[in-house]
């Protein structure tokens, strides 16, 4: 009885507090949900992610988009490119249903063929995730070196950690064989990667409890930006962005949100949205042959299936690495004399990645003709790197 009295009582302030701000006329409409027996501490606790600090797997491979006359709005939706708004429950996956999503675009937009994918798969199997919270960047990174996802119908959604199962893993029916990083706190940026298709976000969901409570509207009310929601950009007009949650259809307009856009504003977005945008690319069915290329390539012709742009620390420029098992690495090219060696941990990932080792005393160790050229790297020993610091790719 005492629990019952308690709900009540939440369920009232609850209210009480939806009715003072839709008062206000401020154009976002608050209503009762699914979430309005909650705390704002039990909301935050059983749905929202504590993602702490970012690190720096999940801001490298950072791309430059081409900025041009784009299309006055742009909805993902009406193109055949999202699937059903879906429902996360009580587990923090909420990074797995922005990852599914915009996988799901992205390979709808390449093939034409719209799957809805299994997040169940991520939450299970994707070690560095799970119900506690995740980035649906290193989702992305999963499913490419998984060389697929499987489909939701296969491989259901339950809510909860659960084990992998590795018979449903070898399934495979879509694929990202690479993603980006797209640049932050711009709005121009954030709308050219929106021609391309869905975008993951993340968002600050608690702040005030206009999040919890949404209805309908542009949402222009107050928000900080301590992300811890992922969800899915599906679009724009000149006034909002089109957001798809994870929340169900009770939630919101059908499951979605509309969020208030700054035209040409270079801050944070409305709750921290262009803080952290990221996105697939090079997707396709996961029978589709990979990206070929050279492994130590330059990141700014792309990375070939498996391989990610690496900076590491002290050391100038930037190449794409495999990751080794042990000492086996791919062999360096033919034209390059360097030794391709495991030979750079990634402390903060816990991940090994292969290198191509030299001495700036040799020529032709590396390839100086493409800017590819030999940077101090431990005592008397040097690394093949390319010049340019950081990726730039043109939509």
């Amino acid at each position: 009885m005492l629990e019952h009295k308690d709900r009540r009582r939440i369920y009232e302030d609850n209210v009480a507090y939806i009715q003072q701000e839709n008062s206000k006329n401020s154009g976002v409409v608050l209503g009762v949900n699914q979430f309005s027996i909650l705390t704002p501490d039990e909301f935050r606790n059983t749905v929202l992610m504590q993602l702490g600090n970012v690190t720096k797997f999940e801001r490298e491979n950072v791309v430059e988009l081409k900025v041009g006359d784009f299309e006055a709005s742009i909805d993902w939706r009406q193109r055949g490119a999202v699937t059903p708004v879906k429902n996360q429950q009580q587990c923090g996956s909420c990074w797995s249903f922005s990852a599914t999503g915009a996988v799901e675009g992205c390979v709808a937009i390449a093939t034409g063929n719209l799957y809805s994918l299994s997040e169940q798969e991520l939450v299970s199997c994707s070690t560095a995730n799970g119900c506690a919270g995740g980035y649906p960047s290193r989702a992305f990174a999963w499913i490419n070196q998984n060389g697929g996802i499987d489909t939701e119908r296969d491989y259901p959604y339950s809510a909860q950690n659960g084990y992998c199962d590795q018979y449903k893993k070898q399934r495979k029916v879509s694929v990202t064989h690479k993603y980006v990083n797209i640049q932050s706190y711009s709005d121009q940026q954030f709308v050219a990667a929106l021609q391309r298709g869905p975008v993951s976000v993340l968002v600050d969901a608690h702040q005030e409890g206009n999040f919890q409570h949404y209805r309908s509207g542009i949402m222009t009310s107050s928000c900080a930006t301590n992300l811890d929601h992922a969800v899915l950009a599906v679009g724009y007009d000149s006034q909002s962005y089109y957001v798809k949650n994870s929340w169900g259809t009770s939630w919101g307009e059908q499951g979605y949100i509309r969020m208030a856009r700054y035209v040409g504003d270079t801050g944070y977005g409305k709750c921290g949205i262009l803080t952290q945008p990221s996105q697939p690319v090079a997707c396709s069915l996961a029978s589709a042959p990979a990206p070929s290329g050279e492994s130590y390539s330059n990141p700014s012709e792309g990375c070939k299936d498996g391989e990610i742009a690496l900076n590491i620390p002290n050391v100038h420029g930037q190449y794409c690495a495999p990751e080794c098992s042990e000492t086996a690495c791919p062999s360096a090219p033919e034209h390059i004399n360097g030794i391709a060696s495991c030979g750079y941990r990634d402390e903060s990932q816990s991940r090994n990645f292969c290198g191509i080792f030299c001495s700036s005393s040799i020529q032709g160790e590396c390839d100086s003709s493409k800017g590819m050229t030999c940077k101090p790297y431990g005592q008397g020993s040097g690394i093949c790197t390319y010049d340019n610091t950081e990726t730039h790719i043109t939509a």
